[in-house]
């Protein structure tokens, strides 16, 4: 399988739980994130500024997309890593680093409460706080 034909597949609204647009607006949000996390991690292992140029050295076997897309299939339907390994066509300790180093960025990102532009809903406190103060009815949507 390649690894566009898995993109396809868990791009889908049903495995990822989201519209195909708002996946797309989620990843391009959190790319940012990713791309100034990889560099300052980078930099801090070298302990100097970048010596040769951008994109040389290994690359990452699952891409920033799909990493996004594997963490949510796990998040969602709990897929095994394994089916998600053999899916992508990479082992299991590729996915399993993917979803680790994916998850604080969603995390962090929190979810946005329907109809309110400000607020964010970052953990389970959060939740529950917004649940009491709408008087324990709302739908997630």
């Amino acid at each position: 399988m390649t690894s566009a034909w898995a993109r396809a597949v868990l791009s889908h609204p049903a495995f990822c739980g989201l519209s195909r647009a708002h996946l797309g607006r989620l990843i391009e949000e959190l790319a940012t994130f990713w791309t100034t996390r990889c560099e300052s991690v980078l930099r801090e292992r070298r302990g100097d500024e970048r010596k040769r140029a951008a994109g040389a050295g290994p690359h990452h076997h699952l891409v920033f997309t799909d990493r996004v897309l594997v963490t949510l299939a796990v998040l969602r339907l709990r897929l095994p890593h394994a089916v998600l390994a053999e899916l992508y066509g990479v082992s299991r300790p590729t996915v399993t680093r993917a979803v680790h180093e994916s998850r604080p960025l969603l995390a962090a990102r929190g979810c946005a409460v329907p109809d309110r532009p400000g607020p964010r809903l970052r953990t389970l406190a959060d939740v529950f706080a917004y649940a009491d103060a709408e008087g324990g009815r709302f739908q997630v949507q």
